[in-house]
């Protein structure tokens, strides 16, 4: 489920996803209508999270109780991050959520662990946090921003990889988790996913060719699987009149702007290392 805010705090756009989750309508959800879904016990906290990183320009990551639309709370993991366009403007946060509540039960802890070696093949690749910021300057560049679904795909394989769980990285799971298809969803009859696949595969090409020509770790998904690998690479000379953000740029803090009246009613109640040879 993939949601986005602008510079305000207040949310200006939601995926289908997320709608199908919820059964609310896009008006419903806008600005802060999303908080009317959210269990009442977890709103301040969930508020106060979400504030709190923002003003700092950080990534943020918070499990709380959503209503779905059967009338039932779930507990989602929502990570967001800021993004900003090509010339450092802050333009606001861009998450993701999944449903953890069955992970929870069965106590398995969904929560990124940087002690996790991923699926790299090796230790001395890059860090948790390295490959998130790569990953969240991915999902804003244009290429991406423009389709959701692209986006979403990346993210779900990537965040799942990250938790240790590249094993399940299946047609179904990936279609049902991220492209917004039912739980009777035939892989075998419905090709959505390995389309989606050769289409993310495309695109990620053309960012390390183009807008993320100099950025020092790689993001591939390699032909014939979904579990994403994670690298150093040398960095490559950008593709003439193609802008490049500035290393680093999307965690970059920022001038705190001032809290909508709205939102503040709302929230009142309630190092990369060096690649062995």
């Amino acid at each position: 489920m993939i949601w986005t805010s602008g510079p305000d705090k207040l949310c200006d756009w939601f995926n289908g996803a997320w709608l199908e989750f919820t059964g609310r309508t896009m008006d419903q959800e806008l600005g802060d209508g999303w908080t009317e879904a959210v269990h009442p016990d977890d709103l301040s906290r969930c508020l106060s999270t979400y504030t709190t990183a923002f003003d700092r320009r950080e990534e943020f990551g918070m499990e709380y109780r959503v209503r779905r639309r059967d009338g039932v709370y779930r507990w989602v993991l929502d990570i967001g991050a800021p993004y900003f366009s090509s010339d450092g403007k802050f333009r606001g946060y861009l998450g993701s959520c999944i449903d953890v509540t069955e992970s929870r039960r069965n106590g398995v802890d969904e929560r990124p662990a940087e002690s996790v070696h991923f699926e790299r093949g090796c230790h001395d690749g890059p860090s948790e946090a390295e490959i998130r910021t790569v990953l969240e300057r991915m999902i804003a560049s244009d290429m991406f921003r423009t389709s959701p679904r692209l986006a979403a795909f990346l993210r779900f394989i990537v965040e799942a990889t990250l938790r240790g769980q590249g094993e399940r990285l299946k047609g179904y799971t990936i279609a049902v988790g991220a492209l917004g298809r039912g739980e009777d969803f035939d892989p075998h009859a419905d090709p959505i996913v390995r389309v989606e696949a050769g289409r993310l595969r495309r695109s990620i090409e053309k960012y390390y060719a183009g807008p993320g020509a100099a950025d020092a770790i790689a993001i591939y998904v390699p032909r014939g699987r979904y579990v994403p690998t994670f690298r150093y690479r040398r960095p490559e000379q950008p593709i003439p009149g193609s802008p490049v953000p500035e290393r680093g740029s999307l965690f970059t803090r920022a001038p705190r702007p001032d809290r909508s009246a709205r939102f503040r009613a709302v929230a009142a109640h309630s190092r990369p290392r060096p690649r062995s040879s």
